[in-house]
């Protein structure tokens, strides 16, 4: 019989916050590293059921959970549709917990977080406030900053926090609202450029309805938005001094990347990669851009983490030769080599 990988867990406040757990298919292994899967918003861990077989392929035992307010987590609002959060140091405070209570009684070797989008944004979180209870960490198209479409960046905070003073908090923001995936076609989409797997994760809703999230509150983007000028600070990005491969998507038209030279410029052990032809959700994309991932991943694992590599220095950087398209930090960003369009 095969023993259902979800349960809950049970935070202070009241919340029910579901969590998931995979062993590794690897068993004969005698140390299993473990991995923290964070997804993005709006995201649900059955939606990265191919990457966590892939990780457990790898000897990996995988933790996951639904963000507070997505998933089958407690929602924050009646409409369920609403994606809402009071403060980012929520998310975080679940994080912590599922670290704690669950995560660490069962790592029997290095523990590393993989994270995806707002997954990736809050992993910078928790390594910059919680020293020494990680090892590393993979990012993928991790949150650094967010497109605020018509609206300049400093005019849509302001919007932003007159919403929230003025008591709207709990409202959509400009432009969002609830989501129907019947409504949201393949082409054109932002997200991944494969079609078979875009299908999936909307045949995926449209069977559990429960799952499905749509847009965010005014209170979920001024939380956002003070939690992206926190980790832009240098001070708290040279806190991690972890190694990190940081992989951003070329064709990017949902997170901000012009951030991207100054958060890795100020991460003592940082490497970072642009696939240039991959959209935000590089998870989700082509099998070919999903071989060039796992190639750099398992590169960077073995280099940092590997069993040879202990017994020289558990912490030392990847060199650009050892990582096909790896640059370092202190590399320099020309547009030739990132794709960064001119007008982000």
């Amino acid at each position: 019989m095969i023993k259902e990988p979800y349960k809950f867990m049970h935070t202070a406040d009241g919340a029910k916050i579901r969590i998931g757990f995979w062993p590794t298919l690897q068993p004969i292994r005698k140390l299993n590293r473990t991995i923290i899967l964070l997804q993005g918003r709006a995201s649900f861990m059955e939606k990265y059921d191919e990457m966590i077989q892939n990780l457990r392929l790898r000897g990996n035992n995988v933790w996951a959970l639904d963000w507070r307010g997505q998933g089958l987590s407690s929602r924050m609002l009646t409409n369920h549709h609403k994606s809402h959060i009071d403060s980012y140091d929520t998310y975080l405070q679940d994080l912590h917990q599922l670290i704690t209570e669950h995560v660490q009684p069962k790592s029997q070797h290095q523990c590393i977080l993989l994270g995806q989008s707002m997954g990736g944004h809050l992993a910078l979180r928790y390594l910059s406030e919680h020293h020494n209870v990680l090892d590393g960490a993979v990012l993928v198209s991790p949150m650094i900053d967010i497109k605020t479409g018509a609206y300049p960046k400093f005019l849509a905070r302001f919007l932003t926090h007159c919403a929230c003073l003025a008591g709207f908090r709990d409202a959509y923001f400009f432009g969002q609202g609830n989501y129907n995936p019947l409504h949201e076609p393949f082409e054109g989409n932002y997200l991944t450029h494969d079609r078979r797997r875009y299908f999936a994760h909307r045949d995926l809703q449209l069977k559990n309805p429960g799952l499905v999230l749509g847009g965010g509150t005014y209170g979920w983007l001024h939380a956002t938005f003070q939690s992206i000028q926190k980790i832009l600070q240098v001070s708290y990005l040279k806190n991690i001094n972890i190694p990190i491969l940081f992989l951003a998507a070329g064709e990017e038209e949902i997170i901000d990347n012009r951030a991207l030279k100054h958060i890795v410029e100020n991460l003592p052990k940082c490497n970072v990669k642009i696939y240039e032809h991959a959209r935000h959700q590089i998870f989700m994309e082509t099998d070919e851009i999903l071989k060039q991932f796992w190639t750099d991943y398992d590169a960077f694992i073995e280099q940092n983490f590997g069993q040879f590599e202990q017994a020289l220095a558990k912490r030392r950087l990847i060199e650009p030769s050892e990582l096909s398209g790896v640059q370092r930090r202190d590399a320099t960003f020309t547009n030739d080599t990132n794709s960064f369009q001119p007008n982000y």
